[in-house]
């Protein structure tokens, strides 16, 4: 379970059956300045399409739900809802750039 909240960290929640538990984290969203704030059509869009990419490359659920929060700091920021221009490098320097703690790469949420 994702749940974005705005300006507030992303929630994620998953149940690992073996231990009968559920697991939630909270990940960061990317501050942008405020003066640089756009437009909010599509955040929510742009957050899935990032999460969704990240599942696609494989990514564990923290890195994914990064990349979703690093999509959406890139649409505020365009007029309507635009597909930023961005590389698969500078999104994977973002991305290491957004979780410096090696815990995170390890984590297998």
């Amino acid at each position: 379970l994702v749940i974005t909240r705005g300006k507030l960290d992303v929630l994620i929640a998953v149940h690992d059956y073996k231990k009968k538990a559920t697991i939630v984290s909270s990940v960061p969203i990317i501050k942008i300045d405020p003066m640089l704030e756009i437009d909010k059509t599509g955040l929510g869009d742009a957050f899935a399409g990032g999460f969704l990419a990240g599942m696609i490359m494989q990514k564990n659920y923290i890195e994914c739900a990064t990349l979703g929060n690093i999509m959406s700091s890139k649409v505020i920021q365009l007029n309507g809802f635009q597909i930023p221009k961005v590389t698969n490098e500078s999104i994977e320097e973002e991305l290491r750039m957004s979780i410096p703690n090696s815990n995170y790469m390890k984590n297998e949420l």
